[in-house]
């Protein structure tokens, strides 16, 4: 299974041609695809009818999309036969994430951290994964591939000086440490982040 994640800066709708087109460098065959700041593409707006025609022909609705606005937010996007569940019985405070059952295999958290919710109490970017891991901690010690934009870097661990209830800092050095605890490991590309367990690798 392949797996593509990436912010996408709110033109999706014209990404989204390069990564079909089988003769463009672009092109990609992915079986998910996690898209941060991504359109909505049941957005009724003239301009975004050949965007929800070309999602329609990739996978049909079997999408997710979350957002504030329209024009920007996050999608997980899968062909028809890959079998995507909503995960119930989380916390449903955090915004911008999807946590999914894929196929009845593993699970799937997309991520797109942003600044702080204040009506919500929720803490900008790092710090607020950091909470969503202590609120939904149970998510964490099953099958978990996490993608997304996480806007976090060690180098901004100064930045991030909130303690969580063992008393760290919710900081990108730390929050690694908690994932690599539950045997999450992974990679940080400008960014974008994408841990997974080791025992996922069975299922791929």
């Amino acid at each position: 299974m392949k797996i593509v994640s990436w912010n996408c800066n709110g033109s999706f709708r014209e990404t989204i041609k390069s990564i079909l087109d089988k003769d463009a460098k672009t092109y990609l065959d992915a079986d998910i695809y996690v898209i941060c700041e991504c359109e909505n593409p049941r957005e009724p707006l003239p301009k975004y009818k050949e965007y929800k025609k070309i999602v329609e022909e990739l996978v049909g609705d079997n999408y997710f999309w979350i957002g504030d606005y329209h024009y920007k937010g996050l999608g997980i996007f899968a062909k028809e036969n890959i079998k995507l569940e909503k995960i119930e019985g989380l916390d449903e405070r955090f915004k911008n994430f999807i946590p999914l059952r894929v196929n009845d295999s593993f699970n799937l958290l997309a991520v797109w951290a942003m600044a702080a919710d204040k009506e919500k109490g929720l803490n900008p970017y790092v710090q607020m994964i950091h909470d969503y891991f202590d609120a939904n901690e149970k998510l964490f010690d099953e099958n978990l591939i996490i993608c997304g934009d996480f806007n976090s870097n060690a180098v901004f661990n100064p930045k991030h000086k909130a303690k969580d209830k063992n008393g760290k800092a919710k900081n990108h050095t730390n929050l690694d440490i908690k994932l690599n605890n539950k045997g999450l490991f992974g990679r940080n590309i400008n960014q974008n982040i994408i841990f997974l367990q080791s025992s996922i690798e069975d299922i791929f």
